[in-house]
């Protein structure tokens, strides 16, 4: 791991991440999708279903250039990626599925599919992301009220520390 951390220093994040045009290439069912990125969110396992319970897991891989891809894991394949899947690390994802989400409402990436992930596909931890982007140092006050429609606006910052401190002067 240690070699591998080495040699990403010698080369440029940029250069390393999958591409906008590469990523706008990847058509629905290719069950043969490579693409590397850094996780910039993910969401606690949980149960889903109805009738029969499954487990699904979701993180999102980002390339640093205005996509962001979801990525879905279910049942027993969450507890064999989860040793890689550590949030502000580059992944290396081989040979995994691209689909529509089963509920496109749910889908918390800028694409039109998904990648599934299964038993055979290749998931490698490539070392830490250290962004490129120096964002915003004075975040915008939000009121609570407000909240919510904030939230829903991908490019929003929110300090949760000025909201809960904003909300204790209220009361």
């Amino acid at each position: 791991m240690e070699n591998i951390e080495n040699e990403l220093n010698k080369i440029e994040v940029s250069d390393l991440l999958t591409s906008n045009d590469d990523i706008d290439k990847i058509q629905n069912y290719d069950l043969t999708v490579e693409i590397i990125g850094f996780i910039d969110g993910m969401e606690s396992s949980r149960i889903v279903g109805n009738n029969q319970q499954y487990k699904l897991f979701k993180f999102y891989l980002n390339n640093e250039s205005g996509r962001r891809v979801q990525v879905v894991a279910w049942n027993d394949e969450i507890d064999r990626i989860l040793v890689h899947v550590r949030p502000n690390y580059i992944i290396h994802l081989d040979g995994v599925q691209a689909r529509p989400p089963k509920v496109s409402a749910f889908n918390n990436g800028t694409t039109n599919f998904e990648l599934l992930i299964k038993s055979h596909n290749q998931i490698n931890n490539l070392g830490e992301y250290k962004p490129q982007q120096n964002f915003e140092d004075n975040p915008q006050l939000i009121k609570m009220t407000d909240l919510y429609n904030s939230l829903s606006q991908r490019d929003n910052r929110v300090n949760y520390k000025m909201i809960n401190s904003e909300f204790s002067k209220q009361n």
